[in-house]
């Protein structure tokens, strides 16, 4: 699961795109995507992290995982629930507040204000990161 997601608005063309993002290294860590591309993003990572990706494998006749069986299956069912719950939770705040932060930022703009997005580190605009994170 992405750690972090920040949404920004560009100031010129008023396009508003998504980004995963990193509070240790003030920078994103995915490039910028529509809400879609978010929402498909954040699915993917609930299953890969719900070890959803042994679904086929742990089925097949004689495969890797065919000693798992069923009760794999339901481990995997119940993380996910739990998975997708957290997920509501966190596109909740993303929508109230522009961020899944919960320090509670005064606004996405605010909260990635001292970014380290740019090169060699350096702080760069809103505009400037949805730009450079194609």
């Amino acid at each position: 699961m992405a750690r972090s997601i920040v949404r920004l608005t560009h100031s010129q063309t008023g396009e508003t795109y998504y980004f995963g993002w990193s509070g240790g290294c003030d920078a994103p860590t995915t490039n910028r995507m529509t809400e879609e591309e978010l929402l498909t993003y954040l699915e993917a990572e609930d299953y890969q992290e719900a070890g959803a990706h042994w679904l086929i494998p742990a089925f097949e006749l004689n495969g890797p995982y065919s000693h798992l069986g069923p009760e794999a299956l339901a481990s995997i069912e119940r993380k996910l629930a739990y998975l997708r719950n957290e997920r509501e939770i966190r596109l909740e705040r993303l929508r109230r507040q522009g961020t899944t932060f919960c320090d509670n930022p005064a606004s996405s703009e605010e909260s990635v204000k001292f970014n380290r997005a740019g090169k060699r580190e350096g702080c760069i605009s809103v505009d400037a990161i949805i730009e450079l994170y194609k």
